[in-house]
């Protein structure tokens, strides 16, 4: 679904403007606005390393993109924005010779855990752009991010040898600045209003080690892969 939504983008990126009024035209050629806002849906990857979580949470979450731009000219500008994911909810169910994050001990039991994992991100960022046909253009946006990551594990039921253990709890929360890239293509439908399609790549290592505080000088730990994303959006200009 997401391929058949960019082949679409694209092919109506190229469709010719000679139906808009003349005015129209100039408008989309010489980019008149100043401001632009809007908001962006997309599926933020957030993907953990193998035996550092890779098995307590899903890799992709819906993220909503809150955004507010100006121009300085027809070609850079900047962006600052406010994005956010629901809370998601996981329950993993382990087995004799699973693993715990971070731990290089297998397991002797069962055990069930409930995750669960928000996001939410601030970031400032300069906008390159340049125009294909006098309604189209592409950009890059290199920004800073503020993200900070509410991440925790609860222990359900634990059925160890010789042993029973009921509700333990590893927080791994934390806030971290890194540098993100996105590369995107922006469709004016009319002078005022048009869509974005972008890929967005977070360099998530850099939270790395996330250590459990509940347990800092144990072996737990979660470990982020960088991320891939890709969003679709809407934007008003004025």
């Amino acid at each position: 679904m997401p391929l058949r939504i960019f082949i679409l983008f694209i092919s109506l990126a190229f469709v010719p403007v000679s139906c808009f009024s003349v005015e129209e035209q100039k408008s989309r050629l010489f980019n008149n606005y100043t401001f632009y806002y809007g908001i962006d849906i997309g599926n933020l990857e957030t993907s953990f390393k193998n035996r550092y979580g890779s098995d307590f949470f899903d890799e992709y979450h819906s993220d909503y993109n809150f955004f507010f731009g100006a121009r300085k000219n027809k070609s850079l500008g900047f962006e600052l924005g406010f994005s956010t994911t629901r809370e998601i909810h996981n329950d993993v169910y382990l087995t004799s010779g699973n693993y715990l994050p971070g731990s290089s001990t297998p397991l002797p039991g069962f055990q069930s855990w409930h995750t669960t994992y928000k996001a939410r991100n601030f970031y400032l960022g300069l906008n390159f752009l340049y125009y294909l046909t006098r309604n189209t253009s592409v950009y890059a946006l290199a920004s800073g991010e503020i993200t900070y990551m509410d991440i925790r594990m609860e222990l359900v039921n634990s059925y160890l040898p010789g042993q029973l253990i009921n509700k333990v709890t590893r927080t791994f929360s934390k806030t971290q600045v890194i540098p993100s890239v996105k590369l995107g293509i922006n469709y004016n439908i009319t002078a005022g209003w048009g869509l974005r399609l972008y890929y967005a790549w977070r360099y998530y290592e850099l939270f790395n080690p996330m250590k459990s505080k509940e347990f800092p000088n144990r072996s737990s730990e979660l470990r982020l892969n960088n991320s891939n994303s890709l969003y679709f959006g809407t934007y008003f200009a004025f």
